[in-house]
């Protein structure tokens, strides 16, 4: 006898929804503008594809939804704090190995080749300004050389740092 009064499974049927789906419809059309609006005056942070993402993985539950979501903004601001403080630690290490480099030279008196190493390049554009070619090639004859040695330093002058 129910089957008279439904349009459910009626093929011949073309008059579209009954007034009970429609009605069913606006209530869940209503129910997600609400849980969107409760969402986003709870989380103002939040972009839209988040909120509807806690939404969906919670079926629409919006208590669920607000707890993981709390729970996510307080580990993200958590995370920020540690990612200053990391930053923070690193810039400290870097001008503490800055300043001890500064000090292994100054006490093995690089400093001064350095100095001396600065002084040749710029007589070197000097040299190249006025047009004094063969001043430049010996500048660069000098210049290559102290590099030369340099490079064999940090690559241990060919041998592994065992032998």
């Amino acid at each position: 006898m129910s089957a008279q009064f439904t349009r459910a499974g009626d093929p011949n049927d073309d008059r579209g929804p009954s007034m009970m789906v429609r009605h069913a419809e606006q209530r869940a059309r209503e129910a997600a503008a609400n849980a969107d609006r409760y969402l986003r005056e709870t989380f103002p942070r939040a972009n839209a594809t988040t909120l509807a993402l806690a939404l969906k993985e919670f079926n629409n539950d919006v208590a669920l939804a607000k707890d993981a979501l709390k729970e996510f903004f307080e580990e993200e601001d958590g995370g920020e704090e540690r990612r200053a403080e990391l930053a923070e630690a690193r810039k400290k290490d870097e001008e503490a190995r800055q300043k001890e480099i500064v000090a292994r030279l100054r006490a093995h008196g690089d400093v001064s080749v350095m100095r001396e190493q600065e002084i040749l390049r710029q007589k070197l554009q000097i040299a190249h300004r006025v047009g004094d070619a063969s001043e430049a090639e010996r500048i660069k004859a000098l210049l290559s050389v102290d590099d030369a040695l340099a490079k064999a330093a940090k690559s241990n002058y060919g041998f592994r740092p065992g032998d």
